[in-house]
């Protein structure tokens, strides 16, 4: 590397960060990292109005329960319609995040049943949400939605607190 490109590279740098300012009152913020264990279940395909249910052990079946009957503060929803596979993964795994980073334990994702893909019979990503979910470790459980929140083409999700993962 010669002189030049150092001093080129030093220059660059000092002038991307010389605008920046340090606030050093804010509270500690830790980004959350949402890990996925990579298996996917190519045995169970999903068809556009096949109902999703999964729950960890340890879920109280209460709450499963009432999360199944939309009985959960779901305001929070993020709407996949129109993304492809690689958007809606990376969609939901920014939503999960924001869920965590904001102490929110119950949402809504619509995934859509897939009658406007090219092979309505298997939507798409309705199963890469149905295999997605069930490897993130922070959901709890997911449940296909009360047909009044879209039925079959959205799932109601419970997500570990962030104080219980701190706790781990």
């Amino acid at each position: 590397m010669t002189n030049d490109s150092k001093n080129n590279d030093h220059n660059l740098f000092k002038d991307a960060i010389d605008n920046l300012k340090i606030n050093r009152n804010h509270k500690k913020e830790r980004k959350i990292k949402i890990e996925i264990i990579d298996s996917y279940n190519k045995e169970e395909i999903l068809t556009a109005t096949d109902s999703i249910e999964f729950m960890r052990a340890g879920v109280r079946l209460k709450e499963f329960r009432q999360l199944k009957k939309g009985q959960m503060n779901t305001k929070e929803e993020l709407d996949l319609h129109g993304l492809t596979q690689r958007e809606a993964k990376t969609a939901v795994i920014s939503f999960i995040e924001y869920l965590q980073e904001n102490n929110l334990k119950y949402a809504k994702i619509i995934h859509g049943k897939g009658i406007s893909s090219n092979t309505p019979a298997l939507p798409a990503i309705k199963n890469l949400i149905n295999n997605i979910l069930r490897n993130i470790p922070v959901i709890l459980a997911f449940c296909s939605a009360k047909p009044y929140d879209g039925g079959t083409g959205a799932v109601y999700i419970m997500i570990k607190s962030q104080r219980s993962n701190d706790e781990q």
